[in-house]
């Protein structure tokens, strides 16, 4: 229970008010703290406790501040702290901290893809391991197209079926029939009609019967769409982001990114208000039914339809 809290601490409205010193000094279990690392760091908000771990014997430490380090919304900032790391004596922290750099593809930029090039004649297999995976995920981002080729008709198309019915106050609704029952969706479809389009076609397709939830965190989201339930696989294209002046408040669908422009077919619901994502994710519908539904899931529970 104290590290789910933990855990969920970032995700509260007003984050920025929550003692996290105090709250490293009253508990000093390692999952308990290591959460909080997690938790702070997804805010921005770098502990003391970063750089002191980091510099810990215990190799368990230094690789939890370079897991966290990827939770960092400041791309510079998770960069900063585990690229410190790479080069670590313990392949487990160095494995880590690739992964942590790793876990936004558009984290690697010119200056940090030698670190993955290097790390590919590790001795360890493990960071071998991540440092081709994540320069493979890269190369496949910038080897596909932005989005798919359209003609003007399918423009066209877009506005009268999506974008027209929403203005005459029709929205598109589907239902996510999953095992702990059924939400109820509205979309946005006005503010974000490609979005919203891609994701219809991808329905009708079936690509999202019978996937999981493979990422729930509690107080935060619970997320799907992706066709190998590992959290990187997507249709093979990404489309544009419509960011909108909607905001991410409790039960609002956004769209899963790996960078600008990256959205594809995952896609996300929060739990509660997330004002840190507001801007940075592309919002495309709300929740109008079947919000205990969404608050019963749990990682790995089957999405069984949607229609």
């Amino acid at each position: 229970m104290r590290i789910t809290a933990a855990q969920s601490l970032a995700t509260v409205r007003d984050s920025a008010s929550v003692p996290w010193a105090e709250l490293w000094t009253a508990d000093t279990g390692h999952a308990f703290r290591q959460s909080l690392l997690e938790g702070s760091l997804r805010f921005g908000v770098e502990l003391p406790a970063v750089a002191e771990w980091s510099r810990d014997p215990d190799w368990r430490r230094r690789a939890a501040v370079a897991s966290a380090a990827g939770g960092a919304p400041n791309g510079a900032q998770s960069v900063r702290i585990a690229q410190g790391l790479v080069a670590d004596g313990d392949g487990r922290v160095r494995a880590a901290a690739l992964s942590g750099i790793a876990s936004d593809t558009s984290r690697i930029t010119p200056q940090v893809r030698p670190l993955l090039v290097s790390a590919t004649n590790d001795p360890d297999p493990l960071v071998k391991e991540r440092a081709l995976a994540a320069l493979s995920r890269r190369a496949e981002i910038e080897s596909e197209p932005a989005a798919p080729v359209r003609e003007l008709g399918w423009y066209e198309d877009v506005v009268r079926t999506i974008v027209r019915p929403a203005l005459d106050g029709r929205p598109a609704r589907v239902a996510f029939t999953t095992e702990r029952g059924v939400i109820g969706i509205e979309f946005f479809a006005a503010e974000a009609p490609l979005t919203v389009r891609n994701f219809l076609d991808l329905a009708r397709s079936g690509t999202f019967r019978g996937t999981r939830f493979h990422r729930v965190v509690p107080n935060f989201v619970a997320q799907d769409g992706d066709p190998r339930g590992d959290g990187s696989g997507g249709p093979g294209y990404s489309i544009r982001d419509e960011l909108n002046n909607h905001r991410y408040d409790r039960g609002v669908l956004g769209m899963a990114l790996s960078g600008p422009d990256t959205g594809g077919s995952q896609w996300f619901i929060t739990h509660s208000p997330q004002p840190h994502l507001d801007g940075g994710y592309t919002v495309f519908g709300r929740v109008v039914s079947g919000l205990d539904a969404l608050d019963r899931l749990v990682q790995g529970d089957m999405l069984v339809d949607v229609r």
